[in-house]
This record gives C-alpha cells, sequence and structure tokens, in this order.
C-alpha cells in the first residue's frame, strides 16, 4: 500500500493519507512510503527513517508487555479453574476446580467450618458412616473423612495462593515483565 506521512522533529509517523494513484500525495509535504504494516497502528508507534517505517523500540516492547500480560493472566485463569491433584487420602487423586465446582467447594468449606465451630449440622449427617463422597475431575465418586476434606480444603487454598503469588512477581511493578528490558527477554517469560 503506497501512503503519505507527515513527521515530527524526531520523524515520529504523526499522520498518514492513502495515496489514491501514484501521482497522488493527500497530505502536503506528506513523505511517500510503500508499506504492509496495518496503517491504522502506524501513527506514535513507528518512525520514518531513510523511507523506511520502523517500529519505535520502546512502544515494541511496551506492546510485547502488554500482550505477556494478558497471556500469564489466561495462563493464571486456565491453571487456577483446572483440576488439581491432592494425596489427602494416601493415594494422589485429581480434583475439578473448575468455575461451577468452585462453588461447591465453598458450600462444602462453609459447611464443615460450621460444624467444626460447633454449629447445627452434626458429623453424622455430613459423615454418615465417618465419610463423606467427594466426586472426583473424571467423575468417580470416593469416599473422605472429615479430616482428608479439610487436608483437600486447606490445598486448594494454598494452592490459589501459590499461583497468585506467581502471577504477581510476573505483572506487578518489579516483577518478571515489566523488568524485561527488551522483546526476547519478555518473550522467553512463560507460565
Amino acid at each position: 500500500m503506497r501512503i503519505s506521512v507527515l513527521t515530527d522533529q524526531n520523524q515520529a509517523i504523526t499522520s498518514y493519507g492513502v495515496c489514491l494513484s501514484t501521482d497522488h500525495n493527500p497530505l502536503p509535504n506528506g513523505i511517500i512510503v510503500d508499506t504492509d504494516i496495518d496503517i491504522e497502528t502506524i501513527v506514535g508507534n513507528y518512525t520514518l527513517q531513510n523511507g523506511i517505517l520502523v517500529i519505535i523500540p520502546d512502544i515494541g516492547l511496551r506492546d510485547a508487555k502488554q500482550a505477556k500480560i494478558i497471556e500469564v493472566t489466561q495462563a493464571y485463569q486456565t491453571e487456577l479453574n483446572g483440576t488439581f491433584p491432592s494425596s489427602a487420602i494416601g493415594n494422589v487423586l485429581v480434583y475439578d476446580y473448575s468455575l461451577e465446582s468452585q462453588t461447591l467447594w465453598k458450600e462444602l468449606r462453609d459447611t464443615i467450618g460450621k460444624t467444626v465451630d460447633g454449629g447445627d449440622l452434626p458429623d453424622s449427617v455430613l459423615f454418615p458412616n465417618g465419610e463423606m463422597s467427594i466426586t472426583l475431575a473424571d467423575n468417580t465418586k470416593v469416599p473422605h473423612t472429615r479430616d482428608q476434606l479439610q487436608q483437600v480444603l486447606q490445598e486448594i487454598v494454598s494452592r490459589k495462593l501459590s499461583l497468585y503469588q506467581k502471577l504477581q512477581d510476573m505483572i506487578t511493578v518489579g516483577g518478571r515483565i515489566l523488568s524485561a528490558g527488551t522483546i526476547d527477554e519478555v518473550n522467553l517469560i512463560s507460565w
């Protein structure tokens, strides 16, 4: 595409116009450039160097950091809202922690908390025969004692805190992403 651009004193693109023909220059004093860059992104993001549009390095780094923050935040959400292992009953089982399951886990935590605090629900209601069946990620049901369930619930809290801390160590001021000095450094960061 052929465009005409105007620049500031630092050669940063300040405006552009699309050339309708090889002889057409829509901007008085505009410099004609042939490019395949998305023209909607050039103002403020590119400079003109020897007749070639060049991305402003800080803008590219800023955009790379923003994209990486979005990427790791999505990875955090995916991992948080997925499955998790626990060996609370002795062997490793995989539990569901999807958005739907989180409500059930919270209700279970609150219900067990009431009985621990001397609430109205006796253990014989929640744990007939000393156990409660919990549905795992693969939809199998496995009996758990009160102590085993409390351990799973504690592991949920620990896991959530650990994942949140990992995210914060990556995205906050002083974190790995914002501290990266080059686009290559940003690209090396993964969840």
